[in-house]
């Protein structure tokens, strides 16, 4: 028998709004990144994004907050005003962007923030500054873990270190993992699935672990359709454009990650994720892709949008829906559902 132990998508809303989480500026004289904050800013704005947080990289501190102070930082910044503070300023200076305060940590490994200050940098050790964020009610996730960590063990840190600390952790406070960076950056997407499988074969210390795609955008293209500009996306479902809508789906797993290469493609678009308990489905409702696959512990099993995981045998701890287009040009995964397999 096999019952659906945790549905992300539980009374999730139907709107949906395009979210990039992972972005730099340029902090002169400490690197050199093309654009400034708010001429970030203004490309997200001109592209198809509904929520941007850009994060600090090399100034060793606190992103500077909110964007409409950015004016009184020595980086030679405008200042922006999105949503939340229209009417504040210079109507030429307003933005159609919900701004969410990020943040970029870097001791011994990274992890970014959402939602928080700058971690007290006389704190020692990657881990330790986890506890201190969300402390602060941050939600943090780890960028790029395939550059700390993979299943081999073959990288500087103890894969066991990543386990643990997701062990202490919910997932209303750490998030989970990117699993798509500046496109097909780290092998991210097969960490993934051993995370998952880690976890979600748990019959105790089960915790969800949820997937992340974001462009990493710093700009360092030779043009302004820079290569890593529009890799990865978010898809939030919210009720509205607003930070507590934002947060609440976030704290949910109310989203689901794309990429899309080469740049100007678009991904899958998944308008819902169905779960119908009498019939013991799971159906994607989706548009703009060729193939859908249902995989679990990192295997396929099932082909096409639905997933009935009561007579699929293959059904392990969870199972995520993944869709794609021809070529790669767009893929996108849904949140893992989580099953309780028994008698089998």
């Amino acid at each position: 028998m096999t019952t659906v132990r945790h549905f992300p998508y539980e009374d999730a809303p139907t709107s949906q709004y395009t979210a990039q989480f992972h972005t730099h500026p340029n902090e002169p004289p400490r690197n050199g990144y093309r654009y400034a904050a708010h001429e970030l800013a203004d490309i997200y704005d001109e592209n198809r994004c509904d929520v941007l947080a850009i994060s600090n990289k090399k100034n060793g501190g606190e992103m500077p907050w909110p964007w409409t102070e950015w004016s009184d930082f020595p980086y030679d910044w405008e200042d922006r005003y999105p949503i939340q503070n229209h009417g504040e300023g210079p109507a030429d200076q307003e933005l159609d962007l919900l701004a969410i305060r990020g943040n970029y940590d870097k001791v011994d490994n990274v992890f970014n923030t959402i939602e928080s200050e700058f971690v007290n940098e006389d704190l020692v050790g990657g881990m330790d500054r986890v506890e201190a964020a969300v402390e602060q009610n941050a939600l943090c996730w780890w960028p790029h873990p395939g550059r700390y960590w993979n299943v081999e063990d073959t990288h500087e840190y103890d894969l066991e270190d990543l386990i643990g600390v997701f062990e202490e952790y919910p997932s209303d406070e750490l998030l989970g993992i990117e699993v798509w960076n500046q496109g097909y950056r780290y092998r991210d997407l097969y960490l993934y699935d051993y995370l998952l499988t880690e976890f979600y074969r748990r019959a105790d210390g089960f915790r969800p672990i949820y997937s992340l795609a974001v462009d990493d955008m710093s700009g360092s293209g030779s043009k302004r359709d820079d290569f890593d500009l529009n890799s990865g996306y978010c898809e939030v479902f919210m009720e509205e454009l607003t930070v507590s809508a934002f947060r609440e789906a976030m704290e949910n797993g109310h989203w689901y990650p794309t990429v899309s290469r080469p740049i100007g493609e678009l991904p899958p678009v998944i308008e819902s994720v169905d779960h119908d308990e009498s019939a013991g489905t799971l159906t994607v409702e989706a548009s703009n892709y060729d193939y859908a696959v249902w995989i679990s512990e990192g295997e396929v099993i099932e082909t096409g949008a639905e997933l009935n995981y009561e007579e699929n045998d293959d059904v392990r701890s969870y199972a995520r829906a993944h869709l794609s287009r021809d070529g790669r040009a767009g893929e996108a995964t849904t949140q893992p559902i989580a099953f309780e397999v028994t008698d089998r």
